[in-house]
């Protein structure tokens, strides 16, 4: 070959990586966050009757919550990356999730941290959860639509207001956060986004 066409072609190559990288993402799935957020409110219902006073039995039903709503929330993004044809794990797409994970995994070993220590009570862990949450859902949403990182900006108010409230009404503000806020913003980045 020759090398002004060597050239031609790295630059080529490097102006569409750099067009990709610069892209946003908008795999993300209105509609799931809706599932998410109907999965939360659901598991509010069978977690009132625990409460406080059986906090253990709370924290089970919400990390059982946790799992079936990363799992709905997984396969909906998957589904619609692929309709609109984005990646999920290069350029925008790898972006969201290194700044969704980081937190949420250390919301994980913060949660266990304070179990194992008997420290995990209804005065800490719901403003710890969605406190994380909205931090990775911020970071998440730098390279993505619109309405993400403000998503994000709703779940650390929540976080916040948890950490001010007395241990019984900072359960309410769970399911506020990922029943609520998940829904509300999951209908409106549906109808706006494409689902």
């Amino acid at each position: 070959m020759h090398p002004a066409y060597d050239d031609a072609l790295a630059n080529l190559q490097q102006i569409r990586r750099t067009m990709a990288d610069s892209t946003r993402f908008t795999a993300v799935p209105g509609w799931g966050l809706v599932w998410v957020g109907a999965t939360a409110l659901a598991t509010a219902w069978v977690a009132s009757r625990w409460g406080v006073g059986q906090f253990d039995r709370w924290m089970v039903a919400w990390v059982t919550d946790a799992i079936v709503g990363s799992t709905i929330l997984a396969l909906a993004m998957q589904r619609k990356a692929e309709r609109v044809r984005a990646a999920l794990l290069s350029g925008p797409g790898q972006r969201a999730l290194l700044g969704l994970l980081p937190p949420i995994a250390a919301g994980g070993v913060l949660t266990a941290v304070l179990y194992m220590r008997g420290m995990a009570t209804p005065e800490v862990v719901p403003g710890l959860w969605l406190l994380l949450y909205g931090v990775g859902v911020i970071a998440a949403g730098a390279n993505s639509v619109p309405l993400v990182p403000v998503m994000g900006g709703c779940f650390v108010m929540l976080g916040v207001a948890a950490f001010a409230v007395p241990g019984a009404l900072a359960l309410w503000l769970v399911p506020a956060g990922f029943g609520i806020v998940n829904i509300v913003f999951g209908a409106a980045i549906a109808r706006r986004h494409g689902g």
